[in-house]
């Protein structure tokens, strides 16, 4: 669809404005004027919610960030799903999808790629008839925190790879066309977990990143687009910003105070085989007390992953090394009086099939296993329970 044919076709059309806010999961910046777009989408498996009435087609309108690479969404009504896009131009990207039935509905629209790799906004939602209405809302009040890096992203889990020809080279290529992507964070191990409760999350995890170490860019293009990538930040950095990619960005803490706390961080400090810096210790304490003292009450979760699946993306010895440090650092602060603080170790028998995800990490199907373990762990210390199938956390806060 035409730039020009659009834009005549939302003169035509239901279009959000403001006053008719969305809601959103995952944090989001403020957008000029309190207008409902646009929108940036920064954080990987940040959603934003739309309910509409009675509309035989919806379009939605994306952008690239400029400096940045391509993102993936996925669009759903009532939880179904219903289209894929991918901001790969330069220019604008339409999606159309047309509506079969009536009666009050909920879109939603999925970032499933992390900033690493690209952010986008939306910049307009368009109903052919029907209305925007009011958005649904329950009372569970569930809220979590998921930190890390690269796995907790879900990196590489659409793809498989043995570090041979050909399936690793496919790995590679679905980096580099950016028509397909590597991973779908909604399918990683912290938002299986949130969703499996109804709970409302924010997944702030950048791949490559550590405690002290800074994570990695993939970014298409050279020349002046490439001159407009920051320095990529490390965990305790990204924990602070409400845009993955703006050091400038900050987040405050208290508009969103979870209850629990799911953190695989520090790993990539490890990564080339030896001990990180003397005061990676003192840093990675010092995180969780920063975490601490943003959520007092949280049930904070440090989850260790076990060997085999750990070492194809670090290496044995790093694996040992750092689950090592981390029952340490749990240890010395639990010492310390710090309270609600959980070490969960995960048995090798999480690794489905002996197979690999992208680049040596967890496949769709070893995170499925790793979040049934959580789910089971989660479910013991807070009593929560799951949702139906299919249910989000819009349905249940």
């Amino acid at each position: 669809m035409s730039a020009l044919l659009t834009a005549a076709l939302f003169s035509l059309c239901t279009v959000l404005v403001s006053g008719q806010s969305p809601s959103f999961n995952g944090r989001f910046g403020q957008t000029a004027n309190g207008a409902p777009f646009p929108q940036r989408f920064s954080w990987a498996a940040s959603s934003m919610y739309v309910p509409f009435q009675d509309a035989q087609n919806i379009t939605i309108a994306f952008s690239r960030v400029p400096g940045t690479g391509p993102s993936h969404f996925e669009i759903r009504v009532d939880s179904q799903l219903l289209e894929s896009a991918s901001t790969v131009g330069a220019g604008p990207t339409y999606v159309s999808v047309p509506l079969a039935g009536t009666g009050a509905r909920t879109l939603t629209i999925t970032k499933i790629t992390e900033a690493a790799l690209g952010e986008a906004t939306v910049d307009n939602v368009v109903l052919d008839r029907g209305s925007f209405g009011p958005m649904r809302t329950n009372a569970l009040g569930r809220r979590m925190e998921i930190i890390g890096a690269s796995t907790m992203n879900g990196f590489g889990n659409l793809g498989s790879s043995s570090g041979c020809q050909p399936s690793y080279q496919a790995c590679l290529l679905m980096l580099q066309d950016w028509h397909h992507p590597a991973e779908d964070a909604v399918l990683a191990v912290g938002p299986l977990v949130a969703n499996h409760f109804g709970a409302r999350f924010a997944l702030l995890a950048w791949s490559g990143a550590g405690i002290l170490k800074r994570g990695m860019i993939v970014r298409p293009g050279n020349g002046a687009e490439q001159t407009l990538v920051r320095e990529a930040p490390t965990i305790p950095e990204l924990y602070s910003r409400i845009i993955a990619s703006d050091p400038g960005s900050s987040y405050d803490q208290s508009s969103f105070v979870p209850q629990v706390v799911l953190l695989d961080a520090g790993g990539n400090d490890f990564s080339n085989g030896t001990k990180p810096p003397s005061n990676w210790a003192a840093d990675y304490r010092g995180f969780l007390q920063k975490i601490r003292s943003n959520a007092p009450d949280a049930d904070i979760i440090v989850l260790s992953l076990p060997s085999n699946v750990k070492s194809p993306i670090m290496g044995q010895a790093s694996a040992q090394m750092y689950a090592q440090a981390l029952s340490q650092q749990v240890q010395e602060l639990k010492g310390q009086g710090f309270k609600k603080l959980h070490l969960l170790s995960l048995p090798a028998t999480v690794m489905q099939d002996n197979s690999l995800g992208c680049y040596g990490h967890p496949t769709q199907a070893t995170h499925m296993e790793m979040a049934s373990i959580v789910q089971a762990f989660v479910a013991n210390i807070t009593s929560w329970g799951p949702v139906g199938t299919g249910a989000s956390f819009l349905y249940n806060n």
